[in-house]
């Protein structure tokens, strides 16, 4: 599921590139009033967009050249840009909206905020590079705290838009399952005599017979949690450093259409949907040689995922309307304008290439012998 914090590209988690200069905070990409977004907020917002676009429906990572990809009858160049400014002004109009309704960040999301400015010293020739200050680099972190700030103020009760905890938990149940895993993987043999790296223990037999006894001991009544922390433990090289994880931090939320998604195929989806709430089954997934054990969760009878995560999930129903009723508001009532010969500077491909540089030259530093 989607988080209810935005993405934030300057996270050193693969979504930074370097070599990007001149980009300064006194160019205005995105103007508003006296509201903008600079040319920094617009590379961030790319490097945003350039991550949205591999999930987004026709994006084919098989072809040799990635720019060749069509994404809702545009180029993927022509989608990222556009995407990229459509941020923009979600960013304009979240500072003045949350400034005009007196709102203000949380203290836990005012100790994440310095938490993270304190390593930016560690980056700051990296940040230099790509252009983005400290200053700029700050501005970006409130921005995601305000627009978390002001999305919670909008749909939860009391806001302009609130949403029943009858209307989101039906939202929920009707397009969410929840299962629970344990996930065993076998090597599958080969035809050549000489290879070696299909063991009696890890045959497909052997992984899939170890499943099946975890199955019959939970169909007989034993606790999943306990099955998960029992099998963590005999597969741990120190069992006594395997903690026990609490009920929630167990389940995984699946799609309850069969629609895929990155982590499972579609025939793994399928079998783990036509399992009833309440039920389990034994599923292979063949593509990757692997069978899991799955529990599906009586949602009805147990809310700890609802309970934990209503925000999440509120975010998962209303932010793509959120994110139009903010364009809009950027668009028709603050009045919005681009300022296409600075945008027009900074193009999405070598974001994109820099990008690719910089991870491959962080990779080979990190392996190299």
């Amino acid at each position: 599921m989607k988080k209810i914090k935005r993405l934030l590209a300057l996270a050193l988690c693969g979504a930074l590139c370097v070599g990007l200069a001149g980009c300064g905070k006194d160019q205005t990409v995105v103007s508003a009033g006296d509201y903008k977004a600079s040319a920094a907020v617009y590379v961030l917002n790319q490097m945003n967009a350039l991550s949205e676009v591999t999930a987004q429906d026709g994006y084919d990572s098989t072809l040799e050249n990635v720019w060749d990809n069509q994404i809702d009858g545009q180029s993927m160049e022509d989608w990222v840009n556009n995407r990229a400014l459509d941020l923009c002004r979600q960013y304009v109009a979240t500072n003045k909206l949350f400034e005009d309704k007196g709102l203000s960040i949380t203290e836990a999301e005012q100790t994440t905020i310095d938490n993270s400015l304190e390593s930016f010293p560690n980056y700051e020739e990296l940040y230099t590079k790509i252009g983005v200050s400290e200053n700029s680099y700050e501005d970006y972190l409130v921005f995601n705290s305000r627009f978390q700030e002001l999305f919670l103020d909008r749909y939860q009760e009391g806001g302009e838009e609130a949403v029943s905890d009858e209307e989101l938990g039906s939202f929920y149940r009707d397009n969410f399952d929840e299962v629970k895993l344990i996930s065993l993987s076998y090597t599958q043999p080969t035809d050549d005599s000489s290879d070696t790296t299909s063991t009696d223990d890890n045959s497909p037999e052997a992984v899939q017979a170890t499943a099946q006894g975890y199955l019959d001991r939970l169909q007989a009544g034993e606790n999943m949690d306990d099955l998960i922390y029992e099998y963590r433990q005999s597969t741990a090289s120190d069992p006594s450093t395997v903690t026990r994880s609490e009920s929630v931090a167990n389940i995984t939320v699946i799609p309850a259409n069969g629609d895929n998604t990155t982590t499972y195929t579609d025939d793994v989806i399928n079998q783990m949907v036509a399992i009833p709430q309440g039920g389990s089954a034994l599923v292979q997934d063949t593509e990757n040689s692997r069978y899991y054990v799955v529990y599906k969760v009586d949602q009805d009878n147990n809310t700890e995922y609802y309970d934990t995560n209503r925000n999440n999930i509120l975010y998962e129903m209303k932010s793509d309307e959120f994110e139009q009723y903010l364009v809009d508001y950027a668009n028709n009532e603050m009045g919005a304008t681009v300022n296409g010969m600075i945008q027009g500077r900074y193009s999405c491909k070598k974001v994109y290439d820099d990008q690719n540089e910089f991870m491959n030259n962080l990779y080979s530093q990190y392996y190299s012998s």
